[in-house]
């Protein structure tokens, strides 16, 4: 088969999940042309810039600002337009026969009902069957469902989300989050430990609150990523390192740590009010890489994780900060204990790698 994949426009996060896949259905013996979004994006945003200041029009803030009377929407919408109509171009240089986006959070409506050859779309003349890896479930749900409206069919991270989504399209699977095979696994040797424990990830509200509620005399924390929200005086503020970091430092991170700590998201909105709580009930892609690099997770817990981690023995979910704070210390005072949970926690997530659900990708798409 010859795929072509389209990349989510972000460089860190969700770009383990396209490089995964890409990797996977490459191992898979298909033939994949690939979309770098990131890069579309930019170019886009250069050039439409350099248009309007050239005929002296006003030239949107790179953020959204009050008062700019939605200049701003029009431009990013301008920009998403014009950066993704080149996957048209490219679907149809290189006769594709099947099209998959990767979270797709960036991507054009327009493009979308263009690309696809659903029937009931406007233009249902389209140019190759075309699906969406949704990796935002449950938090972004009215955007992705917008989107599923617009494609042949859908992969959603959370199971619980799917039949929400087989509403709005015939073909609604569930497609686990997974581990990048060459990327997060274990590596010979002792390692040069930067911390005791570490969290790589956005510093919501619910997760500054937990953290706060644990008394880390004597650990070293290491938390990574955006940590805007976390106060002055908040006793957690000597142990942010903040700023956006890398998907290769991340693991990195993971490896250099005795313990990790995998904390799921209930908030909808990071921006504003927090937007309400929602829960899902699948794993995160964290919980995988954990493992998958062999450094033992204290983990937050979700339905999900007894399918894929009962077997292990040793139960380190916890719902309140004593729990997690008790699992953690148990963890660091015993290197016996933190390498049988390792050890434990690695074997489970075998057959969870990116390479599996690309397989599954294929499986569904072409009833296999």
């Amino acid at each position: 088969m010859r795929i072509l994949a389209v990349s989510p426009g972000a460089v860190y996060s969700t770009t383990d999940v396209y490089d995964g896949l890409v990797a996977g259905f490459t191992a898979l013996g298909h033939e994949v042309c690939q979309f770098d979004s990131s890069r579309h994006i930019y170019v886009a945003d250069q050039e439409l810039r350099f248009w309007l200041r050239k005929a002296k029009d006003k030239v949107p803030p790179k953020r959204p600002r009050p008062g700019d009377g939605g200049l701003y929407a029009e431009f990013a919408e301008a920009v998403r337009f014009s950066a993704f109509a080149e996957v048209l171009v490219e679907a149809r240089r290189q006769a594709v026969d099947l099209v998959v986006i990767v979270s797709g959070y960036l991507i054009s409506g327009e493009v979308l009902s263009m690309l696809s050859r659903r029937p009931d779309t406007p233009h249902k003349d389209g140019i190759a069957p075309t699906v969406m890896v949704f990796t935002e479930s449950p938090y972004e749900e009215a955007r992705q469902l917008r989107q599923a409206h617009l494609v042949d069919g859908v992969f959603v991270n959370d199971r619980k989300s799917v039949p929400l989504y087989a509403q709005a399209t015939p073909y609604a699977w569930y497609l686990p989050m997974g581990y990048h095979p060459t990327r997060h696994l274990r590596l010979p040797g002792e390692p040069d430990y930067a911390h005791d424990v570490v969290f790589v990830g956005v510093g919501y509200r619910e997760r500054i609150e937990m953290l706060e509620a644990i008394d880390w005399t004597g650990v070293n924390l290491g938390l990574y990523g955006d940590w805007r929200f976390v106060g002055k005086r908040s006793p957690l503020r000597r142990f942010v390192h903040q700023g956006i970091i890398s998907n290769q430092q991340a693991t990195d991170l993971y490896r250099k740590s005795r313990v990790g700590i995998n904390l799921h998201r209930s908030c909808v909105d990071y921006w504003g009010d927090g937007g309400g709580e929602v829960h899902g009930e699948s794993l995160n892609p964290r919980a995988y890489e954990l493992a998958a690099c062999g450094v033992p997770q204290v983990t937050q817990a979700r339905k999900e994780w007894y399918d894929v981690f009962g077997s292990c023995g040793i139960n380190t979910a916890f719902v309140t900060a004593g729990e997690m704070e008790r699992s953690v210390r148990e963890l660091l005072g015993s290197d016996d204990l933190r390498a049988r949970v390792a050890d434990s926690q690695h074997r489970a997530v075998q057959g969870h790698s990116y390479t599996d659900r690309a397989a599954r990708i294929v499986d569904c798409i072409t009833g296999g």
